[in-house]
């Protein structure tokens, strides 16, 4: 899903407004774990700031930037260079990405039991 940002990403003088969005898949999943592994942090200890790292890392795995390689948008690049504003942004986005996915024939309730079915 291709969203506007309302600040956008300011890297190298230039602006990234421009964002797709969509679910993490397992595979982002085991990518975001592998970053935060890279970044030696605790999640059980975590300070505030290794907290939103861990956020930006899913989050990493969520978005992409047109203009912008998706090799450098990481946890680290995320937590440099994107406004509170536009993190909301994309959550919010993501959010209705989740819904609209339920929405098309999906119930929550389906979806858990093949959840179910699959283990």
């Amino acid at each position: 899903m291709k969203i506007e940002l309302g600040l956008g990403i300011e890297y190298l003088g230039k602006l990234y407004k421009t964002a797709n969005v969509r679910l993490l898949t397992m595979g982002g999943q085991c990518s975001a774990l592998e970053m935060i592994d890279a970044l030696g942090i605790d999640e059980e200890n975590a300070s505030h700031k290794e907290k939103t790292l861990v956020d930006m890392a899913y989050l990493s795995q969520q978005v992409s930037f047109e203009g912008l390689s998706a090799e450098k948008v990481d946890a680290q690049f995320l937590f440099e260079h994107l406004t509170t504003d536009d993190y909301w942004q994309l959550l919010e986005a993501t959010l209705t990405l989740k819904k609209k996915r339920i929405g098309n024939g999906e119930s929550q309730e389906n979806l858990s039991n093949s959840q179910e079915s699959l283990a």
